[in-house]
């Protein structure tokens, strides 16, 4: 068996989830993707479940933990989005948003907890988003349920310090990946998304990586019930100051 330190991630299979998992195992951990999707990376450590079944989500992190003789760190990054004027979203939009991110997520960090309780170093990261702190229009269910998650973060963070087990939230505005470059390929929306950062810059998937190995790692041990907005002070700001306070 393995001496690596061993990670399981939800959500592995594209965007930040698999930035993180890319990131880890590059650091020298034992990988596990969980994921919906029937084709992804680490062809012998990747498991399919959809994690909105609560009850699938649980069995496949038991199932990761026997491939990887334990579980030191789990990054809950399944992600369901949705943009939708109020009146259009429906019952089944709130299911499938908050069976995944919320429900889905909580679940699986859940079933992790047996195991993390036998790690030196255990932590639960889980994916949030600037959403969960700003109005946005269209944005109702997804805001709601990346507020859920992290409350639900802090909560565990304090039932689980007994046990030695650190508990996040890494809450990122645009991060380019699969997802988002589509919409950044419009020069016009590109233009709006960099307008609301103070550095003109948005998140490369590889920087958001670094936040989650960084938590994870002996360094990291500071973060505890911890949300971390990494936005370019997009919550603070929503627009870049064009003068400095200086020259006022």
């Amino acid at each position: 068996m393995s001496e690596n330190k061993k990670a399981v991630i939800t959500g592995g299979a594209s965007g930040l989830g698999k930035a993180a998992a890319l990131k880890l195992s590059q650091e020298g951990y034992d990988v596990v993707v969980i994921d919906r999707l029937k084709d992804g990376p680490f062809k012998d450590g990747y498991i399919c479940c959809d994690i909105s079944d609560a009850s699938a989500a649980a069995g496949a992190v038991d199932a990761a933990a026997h491939k990887l003789g334990g579980i030191d760190v789990i990054v809950c990054a399944a992600h369901e989005s949705l943009e939708s004027p109020v009146e259009e979203i429906g019952e089944k939009d709130w299911d499938r948003v908050f069976g995944t991110d919320l429900i889905g997520n909580f679940f699986a960090a859940r079933a992790a907890v047996p195991y993390l309780r036998q790690s030196a170093n255990p932590c639960i990261i889980q994916i949030s988003s600037v959403h969960a702190r700003i109005g946005s229009g269209v944005h109702a269910a997804y805001s709601a349920a990346m507020a859920g998650v992290a409350a639900m973060s802090r909560s565990l963070a304090a039932e689980l310090q007994p046990d030695g087990i650190r508990c996040c939230t890494i809450s990122p505005y645009t991060v380019i990946t699969e997802s988002t470059a589509p919409k950044l390929a419009d020069p016009e929306w590109e233009k709006l998304m960099r307008s609301t950062v103070l550095n003109d810059g948005l998140m490369q998937p590889e920087e958001f990586a670094e936040i989650v190995s960084y938590i994870a790692s002996e360094k990291g041990r500071i973060f505890n019930a911890n949300d971390l907005v990494v936005d370019g002070g997009m919550n603070v700001f929503r627009e870049r100051p064009v003068v400095s306070a200086y020259d006022i």
